[in-house]
């Protein structure tokens, strides 16, 4: 929910509950796009799954993080923080 930037648990289950009336808005789907390429990043990064999960709970020292664990950037709620993470993961598997 914070990833999406959904604030309540009543809107989580009526989007669970009644997808075909849920609301898009553009931030959501911004958010949205932003999580599907931070995994995609992740899958072509780290093949084994295992991998992959383990980068989102490991501390990490490029400045972007500062030492933090990417998921609690992640999870600060800012959709500038799942852009800044979406795009440092595809320059990282673009510039393989």
């Amino acid at each position: 929910m914070t990833l999406l930037g959904i604030s309540s648990e009543k809107a989580c289950h009526n989007w669970k509950s009644h997808p075909e009336k849920f609301e898009w808005t553009q931030d959501l789907l911004e958010r949205a796009s932003c999580i599907l390429r931070i995994y995609k990043s992740l899958q072509i990064l780290f093949p084994d799954r295992m991998l992959a999960n383990r980068w989102l709970f490991t501390p990490n020292d490029n400045p972007l993080f500062n030492g933090r664990i990417p998921l609690e950037w992640l999870l600060a709620g800012q959709a500038e923080n799942l852009m800044a993470v979406s795009n440092f993961l595809e320059a990282e598997w673009h510039g393989r």
